[in-house]
């Protein structure tokens, strides 16, 4: 039976963790959005710490309820999820985070 996209998103964390690769994240809830450039530290249940080694700030992401889907990973990168957070208010935006994993030369 082949993985599902979720099974593939979370064993593309741990091998992110072990590697160290370069992340980039690009979080939106309109009219909010937040890019930056991590590393994964640490995950645990459906929660992930990144970090930015040149900044040392930290960002955690909780994926619970998210919906995953893999995307064209384009030019710059060699891997990429997209994850969706729906909210049950109508009223209420959703949620969406793009993560890419960089080519060594981004």
């Amino acid at each position: 039976m082949l993985p599902t996209v979720e099974e593939i998103f979370w064993q593309t964390i741990d091998d992110w963790k072990t590697r160290q690769a370069r992340i980039r994240i690009l979080c939106r809830q309109q009219p909010r959005e937040f890019c930056f450039t991590a590393k994964v530290k640490t995950f645990a249940g459906t929660s992930v710490t990144f970090y930015d080694p040149e900044t040392d700030q930290e960002q955690r992401i909780d994926f619970h309820g998210a919906e995953f889907r893999q995307l064209d990973p384009e030019l710059e990168a060699k891997i990429a999820f997209g994850a969706v957070w729906r909210s049950e208010n109508l009223l209420e935006p959703h949620v969406s985070c793009v993560l890419k994993e960089l080519c060594e030369a981004n």
